[in-house]
């Protein structure tokens, strides 16, 4: 019995997205070049064209953020 979600089964809100924002997606499974362009079409449309859209493979990869302090200097 195949359990994984597909994008069929995702239930998505509408977010309000500002020109410059940038989207990441997570996806929990290895996807093929065709899977990954659907993904990200549909993805695409539904934040805007002017929001930028990264698809992550967290199988493959970690990513974690170390934010440090901007230091200005007078």
């Amino acid at each position: 019995m195949n359990n994984k979600p597909r994008l069929a089964d995702v239930h998505c809100t509408k977010i309000q997205f500002q020109p410059g924002d940038r989207l990441l997606v997570r996806v929990r499974q290895p996807l093929d070049r065709e899977t990954y362009k659907r993904l990200r079409k549909s993805i695409q449309r539904w934040a805007g064209d002017h929001v930028e859209v990264l698809i992550i493979d967290s199988t493959r990869v970690e990513l974690e953020v170390d934010k440090s302090k901007r230091i200005i200097k007078p």
